[in-house]
């Protein structure tokens, strides 16, 4: 989910000069709007996809790192989500334009870099603990 979701919100990246710059970039973000608008075409797909993400966290028989690896990717999602709903209702009552943070290069390059970075560490066998906040909430 967080993967999918930024860009899937982050409608600013496009609009930016971020999508000029790197190209082939921008085409991922157009490929992962695509493919976010495909896998979560009902209101309630998100929400399912989150509770099952959380179910497989308690569940003893899957591995460790798989785990550690979705509730990290829980705990992203519910820390970039609440920015969105802040901004958003901010918006509402004070009709104030758009922030960075809530459809710009912020949320998704902070995501990009943690995805890319649990992958790697992944790869190498290792967990990836080293994402500060997230990392140690996962690990209590």
């Amino acid at each position: 989910l967080p993967p999918l979701d930024p860009p899937a919100t982050g409608e600013g990246v496009m609009l930016s000069t971020w999508s000029e710059n790197y190209p082939v970039l921008a085409r991922c973000v157009v490929t992962l709007q695509d493919l976010d608008s495909f896998l979560f075409q009902a209101w309630w797909a998100r929400v399912l996809a989150f509770n099952v993400m959380l179910a497989s966290i308690w569940a003893s028989q899957l591995p460790q790192l798989l785990r550690f690896n979705a509730l990290q990717a829980a705990i992203l999602y519910v820390i970039f989500y609440l920015p969105r709903t802040t901004s958003l209702l901010a918006q509402s009552l004070q009709n104030d334009p758009d922030s960075y943070f809530d459809n710009g290069p912020a949320v998704f390059g902070a995501l990009l870099f943690c995805v890319v970075y649990a992958v790697v560490c992944n790869l190498n066998g290792r967990f990836p603990d080293g994402i500060p906040f997230v990392s140690g909430v996962a690990r209590e």
